[in-house]
């Protein structure tokens, strides 16, 4: 899955989000959830199965050591670090690369951003679902594959129980440049053990 969730400042995106992944843990889809969204998860059951990123390289070698996991990477504030601007266009690139590599390595990426006409297009092509938050309780999903999409909306949404930051800026830093990207994937592809791939990776 590649999902966007949008919706207005206040809509509870971060919270719909978390609780997306919060659904799939539950449900055993996956074993992991990886964001940059600070939480406090002192007494919860959710601290062993969640891991907090604030750079793509932590992202990607987390992601790499449990590769053989399914696991979900909720990327908040993308509006803030990403846009289809040409001044970032450096890091669209390398985020379109990073939707192709986390795919291999059995991750979903869940996108938030206010607006999703501000991800620039080519990454927009590859999203399967976009989640508008109308409020806090209800969303708006529209699945964008199969022969047969779907839209629907989701009421009555209750907040997560991963309890988070609201006013936590979500900082990321993209520490690996696009032109770094290529290697980096045909590491992956020679499936090589994790010492040998933090090694190109640092």
């Amino acid at each position: 899955m590649l999902g966007v969730v949008s919706g207005y400042m206040g809509k509870g995106k971060t919270d719909f989000s978390l609780m997306v992944a919060e659904w799939l843990w539950l449900d055993g889809n996956i074993k992991h959830i990886v964001g940059n969204i600070r939480v406090n998860l002192e007494n919860s059951i959710f601290a062993p199965y969640y891991y907090e990123v604030s750079t793509l390289s932590e992202l990607i070698l987390h992601i790499y050591k449990h590769r053989n996991e399914t696991k979900a990477f909720i990327f908040d504030e993308a509006s803030i670090h990403i846009s289809h601007r040409k001044g970032m266009s450096s890091n669209n690139m390398t985020l379109i690369h990073l939707a192709k590599l986390i795919r291999k390595l059995k991750c979903h990426f869940i996108i938030i951003s206010q607006r999703p006409e501000g991800i620039d297009k080519d990454l927009r092509e590859l999203m399967t679902l976009h989640i508008h938050k109308e409020s806090k309780n209800m969303a708006f999903v529209r699945e964008l594959y199969g022969d047969s999409p779907e839209t629907y909306y989701i009421d009555d949404i209750t907040q997560t129980k991963i309890p988070f930051d609201t006013l936590d800026p979500a900082d990321f830093i993209f520490d690996i440049k696009d032109k770094d990207m290529p290697e980096i994937m045909r590491a992956i592809s020679k499936n090589m053990t994790y010492d040998k791939f933090e090694k190109v990776i640092i």
